[in-house]
């Protein structure tokens, strides 16, 4: 896995911990793509990808001159526990917990 893949991965497994622990609240802006790039030392371009992912799993909405923001409604999977794709997600995800970026899931 590359470097830049894995940093990317740990991005998305963070602001995943952040929307799900209402850090980030539904209906509201995430910062600024600039901000969260500075933040994570990481590229537009990572977060742009980040952020399409976090779009496609119906976490937040953008529109164009507008950011992005949580959605008002999480769609159930999200409210619930966090989607975790298999692989090098899980991997990162993995990683970031025991790096301690984000804290480990709740068992039932």
């Amino acid at each position: 896995m590359s470097e830049q893949r894995g940093t990317g991965a740990a991005v998305l497994a963070m602001l995943r911990s952040r929307i799900s622990d209402g850090e980030y609240r539904p209906g509201y802006p995430l910062p600024p793509q600039r901000a969260l790039a500075e933040e994570f030392e990481v590229s537009r371009d990572t977060i742009q990808r980040v952020l399409n992912e976090l779009k496609i799993e119906g976490r937040i909405e953008s529109r164009h001159g507008s950011g992005s923001r949580v959605r008002a409604t999480l769609p159930i999977h999200v409210a619930t526990q966090p989607k975790v794709s298999p692989g090098r997600t899980a991997r990162a995800q993995a990683e970031a917990i025991r790096d301690g970026q984000i804290r480990a899931p709740e068992r039932p």
